[in-house]
């Protein structure tokens, strides 16, 4: 498991010290990119300490075949060095009399209701959400209480009534099998975008919404690559057609988030490849890895055929088009996808050694796109949202006392 691009280990003793979330010698993090930003100096450091325990383990049935901390012989002793202060943490002279975990917010911030969060996406999100409910020993409290909300989501979506269908340049043939069908194609139909909204929004509404989409739409791809070779269509035929749906869903989640939620923060959160070209590794990589810094549309539909490579070969592109889709509706993006392509050595798929006690073995062997959780990288990716809330929350309570003023 030797790997070329790993990371060589740092002092345990520095880096321990370093990785103390209270570091007043540090600037307050402007946004949640800053604090995930390799170029401001943020990095995985070996503190060669073990993480702590699960503080509640999870039911049988939750995803135990990426919980490779169950498993003996996995160790992640890496952390997350961020280049800057979360303002979501306390200050060094708040918790001078108490110990971290017994951190106590003030009066007022504690009567302030709880931000309400919505995490929507596929079992990327949900893993950021379990995060949020299994946290490590020695978490510490955001200065404001959070509630989280999840809403999963598999299948591509499909709306008629606004015209999020498929559509096909190549094929008129599949463009109408698949549309009578949605169903058949891993697409999930809704009657109108008011049902849609219904369906994950309810009644409730949201200070921050955080929404990612990239991993199922391999399953579009293998699903209607049937159709267009009977055809005599090519891969890269589907690839485009897919790509063009994506666009297309992509401008309409965008849209309904700007025109139902006009006053809710919403972010697009960026993916990472799957790692299976980079694993198994033992330590993460030392620089982004090629195909997330320079890939483009030509890499992502020139991909061979071989089933769902497209999922790191293509990741710039769907992320690329997402990030166009949601900045153009006046929408954010948290940029995840850097520092977490580093740590290929943080998936199932790099830490096969027992086999046996793996209780989805099949699964496990595969995973190279869900993250061993938790602790791990799933909870950096929590900070990095709240860094990023507590951020705006305060460029809010600096305008209104401008306003005030």
């Amino acid at each position: 498991q030797n790997n070329p691009d790993a990371q060589p280990s740092e002092d345990a003793a520095s880096a321990v010290e370093s990785q103390s979330p209270i570091q007043t010698e540090l600037p307050f993090c402007e946004s949640g990119n800053h604090f995930l930003s390799l170029e401001a100096g943020g990095a995985w450091i070996d503190t060669g300490v073990v993480h702590q325990p699960l503080s509640r383990t999870p039911p049988e049935n939750e995803h135990r075949h990426f919980l490779c901390y169950e498993h003996e012989g996995y160790k992640d002793t890496f952390q997350w060095q961020p280049p800057c202060r979360s303002r979501a943490l306390p200050t060094q002279e708040s918790t001078s009399s108490a110990t971290r975990s017994e951190w106590p917010p003030s009066i007022e911030e504690a009567e302030q209701r709880p931000l309400q969060v919505l995490l929507w996406g596929d079992s990327l999100q949900y893993q950021i959400m379990k995060a949020t409910q299994l946290r490590p020993k020695d978490y510490i409290p955001p200065k404001r209480s959070i509630q989280y909300k999840i809403k999963r989501h598999h299948e591509v979506y499909f709306v008629r009534s606004s015209h999020l269908i498929f559509k096909s340049p190549k094929s008129s043939h599949c463009q109408r099998k698949i549309n009578h069908h949605p169903e058949n194609f891993y697409m999930e139909e809704y009657a109108s975008e008011q049902e849609l909204v219904a369906s994950v929004f309810g009644n409730k509404t949201y200070d921050y919404i955080f929404f990612n989409e990239f991993a199922h739409h391999g399953h579009l791809t293998n699903r209607i690559r049937r159709c267009y070779q009977a055809q005599g269509l090519t891969h890269q035929d589907v690839l485009k057609d897919a790509l063009v749906h994506f666009t297309r869903e992509m401008r309409f989640i965008a849209r309904i988030l700007r025109q139902y939620f006009p006053t809710t923060r919403v972010y697009f959160r960026t993916s990472s490849p799957q790692v299976y070209k980079w694993a198994p590794a033992e330590k993460p990589l030392k620089r982004v890895p090629h195909a997330l810094r320079s890939f483009g549309y030509a890499d992502c539909v020139d991909t061979p055929s071989q089933q769902n490579l497209h999922l790191w070969r293509c990741v710039p592109t769907y992320n690329a088009i997402a990030t166009a889709a949601f900045v153009r509706r006046g929408h954010a993006i948290l940029d995840t996808a850097p520092a977490m392509s580093l740590r290929v050595d943080a998936h199932p798929c790099s830490n096969q050694q027992h086999r046996d006690s793996y209780v989805h073995w099949n699964k496990s062997h595969e995973d190279c796109n869900h993250f061993c959780a938790a602790p791990g990288p799933p909870d950096v990716m929590v900070q990095a949202m709240e860094a990023e809330i507590f951020a705006r929350e305060y460029e809010k309570q600096q305008q209104e006392k401008t306003t005030i003023a």
